[in-house]
């Protein structure tokens, strides 16, 4: 009992937790730094840490968990270093956190896709994606091995979630020239079936364009990023298109916490919410004491007035 008891003293609050947690990611970043890691100019990596550990804070798993209640402290560490070494930032809505099992892993969004092709590639300009619908007019050529889209003209009625024919990506460099990537339904699908979910989630069936293009998008710049000097940031986006197959279009549920209590994995110490001062007890409402009765004030006594006739004034011209 009295062992149990020491624990529970011991125990430090989610707001502990959470400063051990960055302090802990800082300085491991400080030793990659130290041997040679370069994060990207620009990049506040503190910044990005801060509003990591808020999102993370918010993030639950499918079963309505809290992410920090149920992954383990080093997956949460790997997770924030991983998108720290590749600086995307998710205040531009670069990443993103989900929950499997006990473990947290980081996602590039379609955004930090985009951000690391340019970050490995100072020559690309733009990155765009498109979906092609039935109906559209759409023609690409084949040069040297890269496609080139020639001409894609699209009716506003063509837009149909249920007509989609497939989806092209396109990089723009500063030097005017064009990159392409075309994928059809069929391909995207086969794409699709190698993730967890089969291509089945809530995302591919609320916004499937959405996910065709972010499909296509990743074969372009891993076909492209292949050609790139940068072996760090080339072997960055390898590791991410292949576990986003197989994991594709897992959209993580951002719900701020309600409940103060937080069961933490073994890998991590157990955080129990800061105790709480108990409320006083409404106060009883005093009686009002009955006001006092004003007691009539007594009149004043009134002098007599003289007589003026019959008194004498003095005769100030006199002189006496």
């Amino acid at each position: 009992m009295a062992e149990k008891e020491l624990q529970k003293a011991q125990a430090p609050t989610m707001a502990q937790y959470i400063e051990g947690l960055s302090t802990g990611i800082l300085a491991d970043l400080n030793t990659k730094q130290a041997q040679g890691l370069v994060l990207p100019k620009n990049y506040a990596a503190r910044n990005a840490l801060l509003a990591a550990i808020f999102k993370i804070k918010e993030t639950k798993d499918k079963d309505g968990n809290l992410a920090l209640a149920v992954c383990s402290e080093d997956s949460v560490k790997q997770a924030v270093m991983e998108m720290l070494t590749k600086g995307l930032d998710p205040n531009k809505t670069q990443c993103y956190f989900i929950v499997y099992g006990n473990k947290l892993t980081m996602f590039p969004s379609y955004f930090g896709l985009i951000h690391l092709a340019k970050e490995a590639d100072p020559n690309i300009a733009d990155v765009f994606s498109e979906v092609v619908y039935d109906g559209d007019t759409f023609r690409y050529q084949i040069r040297n091995g890269y496609k080139i889209v020639s001409e894609h003209s699209q009716d506003i009625d063509n837009i149909n979630l249920d007509k989609i024919k497939g989806a092209y990506a396109t990089i723009v460099y500063h030097n005017g020239t064009e990159r392409s990537e075309y994928m059809s339904m069929q391909q995207i699908r086969n794409s699709w079936v190698r993730g967890a979910t089969k291509g089945n989630s809530d995302a591919h069936k609320l916004a499937p364009e959405e996910m065709c293009k972010r499909t296509v998008l990743k074969r372009l710049l891993k076909n492209t990023v292949n050609t790139s000097n940068d072996e760090q940031l080339l072997n960055s986006l390898s590791e991410i298109d292949d576990e986003a197959e197989q994991n594709e279009a897992t959209v993580p549920i951002d719900i701020t916490p309600t409940e103060e209590h937080y069961d933490m994995p073994k890998q991590a110490k157990a955080i129990e919410p800061e105790a709480k001062k108990p409320e006083p007890a409404p106060e009883q409402p005093k009686a009002k004491p009955e006001p006092k009765k004003k007691e009539p004030k007594p009149e004043p006594e009134q002098t007599a007035q003289p007589d003026w006739a019959q008194v004498e004034l003095p005769d100030i011209l006199s002189g006496e």
